[in-house]
């Protein structure tokens, strides 16, 4: 517990001093409500700046925040933009995602 903790102090002296990789792991902290009260809006916030400083998992997870809705209204159109803007910077997560769902609508369209 006290580790986790300290990570989250340095989290957040380094996403004040301008690290994108520190804006998404504390919007993932705020997201998840790991050790902090959940806040969904926060953490879409920080996702915003990370991604914004360049880093491509923020992008990935604002995708999936739009695509499920949590901190924003849903809206799967602009949670799959983030998705593929993450993809082309090489997350591999978001590349994953994509294959499998565009996996799923192929099969959907052959039935």
């Amino acid at each position: 517990e006290m580790s986790v903790q300290k990570a989250l102090k340095w989290y957040r002296l380094a996403a004040i001093g301008g690290s994108a990789e520190a804006q998404n792991n504390l919007g993932v902290f705020y997201l998840n409500g790991n050790v902090v009260k959940m806040w969904p809006e926060l953490a879409v916030t920080l996702f915003y700046i990370s991604a914004k400083g360049g880093c491509a998992s923020a992008l990935y997870n604002l995708g999936m925040c739009y695509y499920r809705g949590y901190g924003v209204e849903r809206n799967k159109d602009k949670g799959r933009e983030f998705l593929e803007q993450a993809a082309e910077m090489g997350e591999p997560s978001a590349t994953k995602i994509l294959d499998l769902a565009n996996e799923i609508n192929n099969y959907l369209m052959e039935e």
